[in-house]
């Protein structure tokens, strides 16, 4: 690879020309974000993080050579995540992805400033990206797929199971829940540390099913956590939760299914369903950056202080003693 001049900083209000430009040919990571805000246009995501700049969203930008590429992530805190929103522009399989590895190091190393311990994005597996990502440090930690169901009229059977809107007090029993269902590997950035909007069911006094629920004006979007013995009233869950939550029907639903959640694809189908392509949980570990204390050089010369006991000369035995001490 021939030398090239290289530029990589965190972007201002002078890039947005550029953002604009690229914002119609965008990798989105989050696919939480994807499906329930709007990304686009005047009034999106993409262009609200520099106008509209907030304390845990970031935004780099870098350029090598004619290739210019833009990275934005948000921390999630206090969980020490920091999730990549978007990646832009697209990346094709004859692009020198050069200029896309430097925006993930310096969104790396910027998470790390602020605590973060990894650094996520979710991709797709046929995409360009995904390869890109291995090479910048990333790892498949999961896979998944988002199945959708259209807006539209939902016919409203008599419930079977009885959910109800998480509370506080469900917090240790969400918490619980998610660490025996979730494999341990994705513990440190899956298992919740507050309680998050969602509905719960209790099925003789034990959590059986927690579904976290993110709505916006696009979407709603849903996080499962289901016990496998609650397997034969999952129908009945995802029945009673849509009337719960969709309203007139107006917006589509998101489930996002990993594979340790496979045996949901039959209630979800039988339920209007439809499975999105597979995608990859991807995850860059960050190193931590251990800050050693500066200790300033002492000024004076140690000198010898008095006993403060007897305050004179020592005692006649106290030769004596010390051999005694150290025989």
């Amino acid at each position: 690879m021939t030398n090239r001049d290289t530029d990589t900083r965190a972007c201002t209000l002078v890039d947005i020309p550029l953002i604009r430009r690229i914002s119609d040919d965008v990798a989105v990571l989050d696919t939480e974000v994807e499906y329930t805000r709007d990304l686009y246009g005047p009034g999106g995501a993409i262009l609200s993080s520099l106008l509209l700049p907030h304390r845990h969203a970031f935004t780099f930008i870098s350029r090598v050579g004619d290739e210019q590429a833009v990275g934005h992530f948000r921390l999630r805190e206090p969980e020490g995540v920091a999730h990549i929103v978007y990646i832009a522009p697209t990346i094709r399989p004859q692009d020198d992805d050069t200029a896309w590895l430097h925006v993930f190091d310096a969104m790396a190393r910027e998470a790390g400033r602020h605590d973060a311990q990894v650094l996520i994005g979710e991709v797709g597996e046929d995409d360009p990206l995904f390869e890109t990502m291995r090479h910048s440090g990333f790892a498949v930690y999961a896979r998944q797929q988002i199945w959708r169901r259209p807006p539209g009229e939902y016919v409203c059977l008599e419930p079977q199971v009885i959910l109800a809107a998480a509370q506080e007090t469900d917090l240790g029993a969400i918490q619980g829940l998610v660490a025996r269902v979730v494999p341990k590997m994705l513990h440190p950035f899956i298992v919740p540390t507050g309680l998050q909007p969602g509905w719960v069911y209790y099925r003789g006094g034990r959590l059986m099913a927690y579904i976290s629920v993110s709505k916006g004006r696009h979407g709603v979007y849903l996080t499962p956590f289901i016990d496998p013995q609650a397997m034969p009233q999952a129908p009945a869950i995802f029945h009673d939760l849509i009337q719960n939550i969709q309203g007139n029907g107006k917006l589509p639903l998101y489930v996002q299914v990993r594979r340790y959640h496979e045996w949901l694809h039959t209630p979800l189908h039988g339920l209007g369903f439809v499975p999105g392509p597979p995608q990859a949980l991807m995850v860059r570990h960050i190193k931590a950056i251990v800050r050693q204390p500066k200790f300033a050089l002492a000024k004076k010369s140690f000198r010898v202080v008095p006993n403060l006991v007897t305050m004179g000369e020592p005692p006649d035995d106290y030769d004596r003693d010390l051999t005694l001490l150290s025989s």
